[in-house]
């Protein structure tokens, strides 16, 4: 069980490390002058341009608005062949879920959710 909730943090850190790169490539921005406009740690946004690190949900709401992109983003095509479901029936792994949930307001659980039902949406689609 263990091994999958790492796989899946690989899996996660990776594709959102690739994608803020691309972002701020494109833009233009150096990691300082990102953490700067986003309100955050050099060293927090350092680690998770590198891959080397998940940020926590209201982290990456941060980098979504300070490149001015949907939080979604960072979520479409995850390659979800590589996620193993046992991560996700994982109890432990669950409570930390709900133990994130539980710290933030309404609106953005809800928000949250939303974006849990497109990549679930997705997910089904490319089964298909």
């Amino acid at each position: 069980m263990e091994k999958d909730h790492n796989h899946l943090q690989l899996v996660l850190r990776k594709s959102i490390a690739q994608k803020l790169n691309a972002l701020m490539k494109k833009q233009g921005l150096t990691i300082e002058n990102a953490a700067l406009s986003m309100e955050l740690e050099y060293s927090n946004l350092y680690y998770v341009v590198k891959g080397r690190k998940l940020p926590r949900l209201d982290t990456l709401i941060k980098i979504a608005n300070g490149l001015s992109v949907p939080v979604e983003y960072f979520f479409k095509n995850i390659p979800s062949k590589n996620i193993s479901l046992v991560a996700v029936k994982n109890n432990i792994f669950r409570r930390k879920i709900f133990k994130e949930l539980d710290r933030l307001d309404q609106p953005a659980q809800t928000f949250l959710l939303s974006v849990l039902r497109l990549y679930n949406n997705r997910r089904k689609l490319a089964a298909c």
